[in-house]
């Protein structure tokens, strides 16, 4: 569809951004119609599913369409699917959307995605890429601490620069975390300087 109206409306070559299921979109997209982008970002994703029959791919697939086969639908489905893809202090406005559209999704629209993973591969266009494209991706932190460290440790070993996701995603405030990473890039601040200075921010907004 968004091919089709970039086509029709002629356009200028768009940013496209495409998270986990969406990612593989994106790369598709590319590969069909590279003129029409002008750069993507890509979170969470892969070029492949990997083997069909391997242990992994047949529990995600069972896994995301066994409460289907248990007789849910998608509106009951909708709110815990959103939820395990969303941090704990989620926009309540941006979740309502988010259940709405996920609800909306025919179950029969669901499963033939779910069964499109199963061939995907794009790696052969990989090299072809021609455009930017932004990878986000790595291990999820539950402890800001570690996340910190995590970023220290990057700029300490000679990096100009991080590119977070998920753990400022899913942080309790993510605004906050920013200015923590932002105290290590940018001033030179160690993993405890930049806990004091999230924390500090914590403390100073529960006073007010």
């Amino acid at each position: 569809m968004q091919q089709a109206q970039t086509s029709e409306r002629a356009i200028e070559p768009a940013i496209v951004v495409g998270h986990s299921m969406g990612g593989m979109v994106v790369q598709t997209m590319l590969r069909r119609h590279p003129e029409r982008y002008r750069a993507a970002i890509l979170v969470g994703t892969s070029p492949a599913f990997g083997d069909p029959k391997g242990d992994f791919q047949k529990k995600f697939v069972a896994d995301r369409l066994a409460p289907l086969e248990a007789g849910r639908t998608m509106p009951e489905l909708a709110p815990q699917m959103v939820d395990g893809m969303m941090g704990p202090a989620p926009d309540p406005d941006g979740r309502a959307l988010a259940v709405d559209m996920m609800g909306s999704t025919p179950a029969s629209t669901y499963r033939a995605a779910v069964h499109c993973l199963v061939g995907f591969d794009e790696r052969a266009n990989l090299s072809k890429i021609s455009i930017p494209v932004l990878c986000l991706g790595g291990p999820a932190k539950s402890d800001p601490r570690d996340a910190l460290q995590l970023c220290f440790d990057a700029i300490a070993a000679g990096a100009s620069g991080i590119v977070f996701g998920r753990n400022i995603v899913t942080a309790d405030r993510p605004d906050r975390m920013c200015a923590a990473l932002g105290a290590i890039v940018h001033g030179g601040a160690t993993v405890d300087q930049a806990l004091q200075k999230l924390l500090a921010r914590q403390l100073l907004v529960r006073a007010r």
